[in-house]
């Protein structure tokens, strides 16, 4: 119906602008593309405007912590959507806009508002610009060293992960996503939950590869952060791999100029340098401080190397398998008899404790509960 009545259907509105401008000139309907308004042309700056909210209000009411990517059009709106990110403006990755060298709009943003905003707030932009054209898109990346947090959850985690959690969302630095790895969802505010399963292992194949083992539990956790970045492909090159039991008390920063920031302790175990060689022997202690600590930041093309290296030294076995047949015989050894002890114990307690509660509904006077031992954490100083 439009191209029975004489209209075309525009492909490059840059030139469909200038056309149309060209025309209200040479009619002497307009002197300047300042006169617009006086021809019809529409406004996006509004009186009075309901039903719209901040980007970042939006985002609270939707529970999104972090935005991976925004993508506008807004014609001459776009500085104001940015600014109505707030704090999560900082946290995003790219931004894909809409820019605009010359006004059309009363009251719109135009490129260089627009660019020195974004170069404030720590953007780079990649695309080119043409000054020639009235509008195109650019493409910005946030240059900021972003890392997100990877917390395993084991079943005696659930007293300190709370803590835990909040301790990282307040010091660790350029924080973007927090991940919790569980058999369970814990439902907890403020996370992104990833299920054990999407790994290539679980507790049971950790336990099977191992025979009866007390820590099978721990070597999973070991394997989960260094397989995570792997696995998950929806998180950052960097990612920082805390225990549920760390509590951080000052700010932390774990990449700075693109590099990881790695803390450091005193603890020295000859196994596990012992084992490490076993895995790959070209890996070897490098300083004497030790990288023994609660909170590791990984980062994903050096697992994806190491894993390929291993691979090619043990015959194309998966890394899992491999790190697990490295473990000391001995120590397997001394771990099932330390894990047939405990449960020796615990049938012996709960045996205890039956008896216990039988004689209790005997007796006249309550009897008061010992409190319980509080856990352990770990304290995490920086400077």
């Amino acid at each position: 119906l439009l191209h029975k009545g004489g209209f075309e259907r525009v492909t490059d509105y840059s030139q469909a602008i200038e056309n149309c401008l060209a025309e209200l000139k040479n009619a002497k309907v307009i002197a300047s593309e300042n006169e617009l308004s006086a021809v019809g042309f529409k406004t996006v700056i509004a009186k009075n405007v309901t039903g719209c909210v901040r980007l970042d209000d939006l985002c609270s009411q939707l529970a999104i912590d972090a935005l991976d990517l925004i993508w506008m059009g807004l014609q001459g709106a776009e500085l104001l959507a940015l600014q109505s990110a707030g704090a999560l403006l900082d946290k995003g990755r790219d931004i894909f806009t809409e820019v605009s060298h010359r006004p059309i709009y009363h009251g719109q943003c135009l490129f260089d508002d627009l660019d020195a905003m974004l170069t404030a707030r720590g953007f780079r932009r990649l695309s080119g610009i043409d000054r020639s054209k009235w509008q195109h898109n650019v493409l910005y990346e946030n240059t900021r060293d972003l890392i997100d947090a990877l917390v395993p959850l084991g079943p005696d985690d659930d007293e300190t992960v709370r803590l835990s959690l909040r301790s990282i969302r307040n010091c660790v630095k350029n924080l973007r996503h927090i991940y919790l790895v569980s058999a369970r969802d814990p439902a907890l505010g403020g996370i992104r939950f990833v299920d054990e399963r999407a790994f290539p292992f679980d507790l049971e194949a950790v336990r099977r590869r191992l025979g009866s083992h007390a820590r099978a539990g721990w070597y999973l956790q070991q394997l989960i952060k260094l397989y995570f970045p792997l696995v998950h492909r929806g998180c950052l090159e960097h990612v920082l791999a805390v225990d549920a039991d760390t509590i951080f008390l000052k700010p932390c920063e774990f990449v700075a100029e693109g590099r990881p920031v790695f803390n450091f302790g005193d603890d020295y175990h000859a196994a596990y340098f012992e084992h490490m060689s076993r895995i790959d022997p070209s890996l070897h202690r490098m300083f004497a401080s030790s990288a023994v600590t609660h909170c590791t930041p990984f980062k994903r093309s050096w697992l994806r190397e190491l894993h390929a290296q291993v691979e090619v030294q043990h015959d194309g076995a998966p890394f899992w398998k491999t790190y697990l047949d490295a473990i000391d015989p001995a120590e397997r050894e001394r771990h099932a008899a330390r894990g047939a002890r405990v449960a020796a114990r615990a049938a012996g307690g709960a045996h205890r404790a039956g008896a216990a509660a039988a004689a209790d509904r005997h007796r006249s006077k309550p009897r008061h509960r010992r409190p319980q031992r509080l856990r352990v954490v770990h304290i995490v100083l920086y400077a």
